[in-house]
């Protein structure tokens, strides 16, 4: 993220994480750029109230398991060389 912001290629920035380890990334960036978004995107039953606060937006990514379960490939695919990739058992 920092290096996409001090070289000008993105005005935003999503940060798929709830750990707050990553704030002084975040103070690095608004300081780069105080114009940059940053919007956090929680994993399901992840929250952190310190990146909440640093953030932009977030989101929390449970309320969307509906959406992500229907927007799954296949669980088998073949390139066009042959080869089959397959999901492997127990993955959703």
């Amino acid at each position: 993220m920092i290096r996409n912001v001090i070289f000008k290629k993105t005005d935003i920035s999503i940060l798929v994480s709830a750990d707050s380890d990553l704030i002084p990334s975040l103070h690095l960036i608004r300081e780069l750029n105080s114009e940059h978004k940053i919007y956090c995107h929680f994993p399901p039953k992840r929250n952190s109230a310190d990146l909440t606060n640093h953030a932009d937006a977030v989101i929390h990514l449970e309320h969307y398991e509906k959406r992500f379960k229907e927007n799954l490939l296949t669980d088998e695919i073949e390139l066009a060389n042959g080869f089959i990739i397959r999901k492997p058992e127990g993955w959703v």
